[in-house]
């Protein structure tokens, strides 16, 4: 695999992983918050309820103060001393005064009228006398007289505000034998300044369904609300889709009764509830909230769209570079095989190249061979021919029979017959013509320069029949005398298609007027070959001989190196 593509594909895979990943954040976002807002409703319950809880406490302390300042104050006062009290916070059903033998004066706030009830204590082991008349409020005012069995003694919230020793109120619940309702209570210690008088407990008795309803609240999304000690809600629940939803939340906590979040399905809508128990001024309470999760996961939908589209074009990507890659895979694989078809082809080609290359060699040896039997015969030949000019032309014959084999011969030990380097073929070729002319051409120097030009078989055998009818003019015509002489052969590019051989000598030079030129047969010879490579030739004398050969090879592409 390219390490571009696994890179690529290993980054869209993590994107996709990020977003699957943010995706599940945020189904569980709305629940997170949910949760938050649940908390929050809770504690704001709570914090109002010790807010209300505090306003009473501040109340029966100014109570408190005024009892204080006076034990003498009389029934009537205390009517209209409290009265303003239970008409200003509804909340309080009953405010009494009990003293430390167990007397107590109260007045009271019935379903129908106000009764303010005195308690007298006969003795021990006779029940309290009660006396209860009514006060004048719209309503009944039937007198009421009759006997309490309960000592005010034996209540909790007497007991409690005994026990507290700083004298702040305390708070504490009783339930009515009878009916079973709660009431919340609370009292303070009222210590005299004098040891001879004994003390009083003030208290406040409360309603827990009027004081709840006062804290109860239900904001868009959010209902909180407060449960007796039981579990139990202090006024039923109404026929509304609210009343539906707590009343599926109490009977789905009364299940286990744990204090921990729960989530709850009412008519297809989904909601997050809480029941947790809280200590508040001494007493443990349940406080109850429901949060609707429909308004969160519409504000959360927009972000599920967003994550969800990228992950699909994630997905999108991941399949398209996933199918690109697969037919790359494809593409490499026919290119696999088509290089190797090639390599198949090559191979055949080279194995039928190298069977060309020996073929060519063998060709080049038989004529080589050929030629120097052809030599032999006409050396027999030489043996029976007098000495005079028809023996001269006779002998130059016979060289170039010898030249053709020469030429065949250096050809033949070339390891490349296909692209021939022009250089050391020229070269050898020089060297075996020296050898060929000798005595002549031992003090006869020569120097070739080609720049790495190379060429084909056809031109090299063409140009060194060309350079042997030069080279043999030199010898034969350029150096008469035993002083020697050198020569220059150079090859060189002259543009687009075309050449240059050069053969310089620093010989005696051609006549001046050009008139042995045409009786010349190595000339001739030499223009004819020159002819065969589309090229010219041009002889000029200054300081020697210089001929020059202007010529195109049969393949240009192979004549440079």
């Amino acid at each position: 695999m390219d390490i571009g593509v696994a890179i690529v594909l290993a980054l869209l895979l993590g994107g996709c992983a990020l977003v699957g990943w943010g995706a599940w954040r945020i189904s569980g976002r709305a629940e997170a918050l949910g949760r938050t807002l649940l908390e929050r409703a809770l504690d704001d319950q709570i914090t109002r309820v010790m807010t209300l809880l505090n306003s009473f406490e501040q109340s029966i302390e100014g109570e408190m103060v005024y009892l204080q300042t006076d034990r003498s104050i009389s029934d009537r006062e205390l009517i209209r001393r409290w009265a303003p009290v239970l008409r200003s916070r509804p909340a309080i059903r009953t405010i009494g005064v009990a003293d430390e033998p167990g007397n107590e004066r109260s007045l009271n706030l019935g379903p129908r009228n106000w009764t303010f009830t005195v308690t007298r204590l006969a003795s021990e082991v006779l029940p309290p006398q009660v006396s209860q008349w009514p006060v004048t409020t719209p309503g009944d005012t039937t007198h009421r007289i009759g006997d309490r069995s309960n000592n005010p003694r034996e209540s909790v919230w007497f007991s409690q505000a005994l026990e507290e020793r700083h004298g702040d109120p305390v708070w504490s619940v009783d339930k009515d034998p009878a009916t079973g309702a709660e009431s919340m209570n609370v009292s303070v210690l009222i210590r005299s300044d004098r040891d001879e008088e004994p003390y009083r407990i003030l208290r406040f008795s409360l309603d827990p369904a009027v004081l709840m309803r006062t804290v109860r609240q239900e904001t868009q999304g959010t209902s909180t609300l407060q449960l007796s000690t039981t579990g139990q809600p202090y006024e039923p629940f109404p026929d509304t889709p609210m009343g539906t939803l707590w009343r599926t939340v109490l009977e789905r906590w009364d299940r286990g009764r744990h204090s921990s979040a729960f989530p709850v399905s009412v008519n297809g809508n989904s909601y997050l509830a809480q029941i947790i128990p809280r200590t508040m001024k001494g007493t443990e309470v349940l406080a109850a909230g429901v949060v609707d999760l429909g308004p969160i996961e519409r504000s959360l939908r927009v972000d599920r769209i967003t994550v969800w589209s990228a992950g699909l074009i994630l997905v999108l990507l991941v399949a398209i570079l996933t199918r690109m890659y697969l037919r790359s895979l494809r593409t490499h694989e026919e290119v696999r095989k088509q290089e190797r078809r090639s390599r198949n082809r090559d191979r055949q080609l080279a194995k039928a190249l190298g069977e060309r290359d020996i073929l060519d060699r063998e060709v080049h040896h038989r004529v080589k061979n050929n030629l120097q039997v052809l030599s032999s015969l006409l050396n027999l030949q030489l043996q029976r021919m007098e000495e005079g000019r028809p023996r001269e032309e006779f002998i130059r014959g016979k060289n170039r029979i010898d030249a053709m084999a020469l030429v065949h011969h250096k050809l033949y030990a070339l390891s490349d017959l296909r692209s021939i380097a022009l250089g050391p073929f020229l070269d050898e070729l020089t060297k075996g013509m020296a050898t060929m002319f000798d005595p002549r051409s031992r003090n006869v120097s020569h120097a070739v320069q080609t720049g790495g030009l190379r060429c084909d078989t056809d031109t090299a055998i063409l140009l060194g029949m060309i350079l042997f009818e030069l080279v043999a003019n030199c010898y034969q015509h350029a150096f008469p005398y035993s002083t020697g002489g050198h020569i220059d052969i150079t090859v060189r590019y002259e543009g687009p298609k075309h050449f240059r051989l050069s053969v310089r000598d620093n010989g005696t030079g051609i006549q001046a007027d050009g008139s042995r030129r045409s009786t010349m047969l190595g000339m001739e010879i030499v223009e004819a070959l020159a002819d065969q490579l589309d090229g010219t030739v041009e002889v000029s004398g200054n300081g020697g001989t210089l001929v020059e050969v202007t010529f195109k090879p049969n393949e240009v592409n192979n004549a440079r190196g």
